[in-house]
């Protein structure tokens, strides 16, 4: 995952079947068909949020963007106040 995302600013400009063959040819990951339906839910809720990349948190509402936004000790805080 982290080599994935560390080459992020490589694939996010692709379309979503350049990514889906890159994901198997790399990592050897396929689409599992019986996630169909969960992966549209999780994308429709990232249209409707106005997510703009990926990995992005929401704490009580709040966007975050991790890592661009926000280093992990910063995480660790916003979810410390969050349970506060």
């Amino acid at each position: 995952m982290k080599d994935l995302f560390a080459k992020q600013n490589q694939w996010s400009e692709s379309d979503s079947h350049s990514i889906k063959k890159m994901l198997t040819a790399e990592y050897g990951l396929q689409e599992q068909p019986d996630n169909i339906d969960l992966s549209l839910s999780i994308i429709a809720e990232a249209i409707e949020r106005q997510v703009k990349m990926v990995p992005t948190v929401f704490i009580n509402g709040k966007e975050i963007q991790y890592p661009d936004g926000i280093d992990a000790n910063g995480l660790i805080k916003e979810v410390e106040q969050a349970l506060a």
